[in-house]
């Protein structure tokens, strides 16, 4: 549970944070709700069941990586990982539509389900910021792994990729040969 994910823009009136609720059993994220209250979007999912914003179902648009719109994080907290955030950044920049960072990794999850945007990464992540919102962009299409394509880690912090099928396949390939090279 994350009572306020998106802390840093709640503290300073950026209307870009949420609660973020997900249920593990086994290790496996079963249920994921994820309430924005100043837009009044209730996302949520149930494993197998598919994927809904205020009760209605939502799918992911799957588009190519030059259509999609990309979403990233950049912790602060973890400056190790500026270097490779930035790196990331600009090997994905030439490749999408645009670029867009707004500070709630549960609600940028949620934004992929609802097809707002196509593909999302970042660093490193605790997984109360991105259990509920992880089963929601699945359970609406959506690839999600960790950014070398390993599943996610639900017990520790790890990277996260994200994004429709298509998007997804593209940049996992963009961020393979990038961190290939190294």
């Amino acid at each position: 549970m994350d009572p306020i994910d998106g802390t840093t823009n709640f503290i300073q009136g950026y209307h870009n944070s949420c609660v973020s609720i997900g249920l593990a059993r086994n290790g496996r994220i079963e249920y994921g709700v994820v309430f924005n209250p100043y837009d009044g979007e209730l996302y949520a999912a149930q494993r197998g069941r598919g994927a809904t914003l205020n009760g209605a179902p939502i799918r992911c648009q799957d588009h190519a990586l030059d259509h999609s719109l990309l979403i990233f994080g950049s912790a602060l907290y973890y400056r190790e990982l500026v270097p490779l955030t930035l790196e990331l950044f600009n090997a994905a920049f030439p490749l999408v539509q645009d670029i867009r960072r707004f500070g709630s990794a549960a609600l940028d999850l949620c934004y992929l389900a609802a097809g707002k945007a196509g593909v999302f990464f970042e660093a490193r992540l605790c997984p109360w910021d991105y259990a509920a919102g992880s089963l929601i962009a699945e359970e609406a299409g959506c690839a999600v792994t960790q950014l070398d394509g390993a599943p996610l880690d639900f017990s520790s912090k790890c990277s996260v990729l994200a994004g429709s099928p298509t998007a997804y396949r593209e940049l996992l390939k963009r961020f393979r040969k990038l961190t290939e090279a190294k």
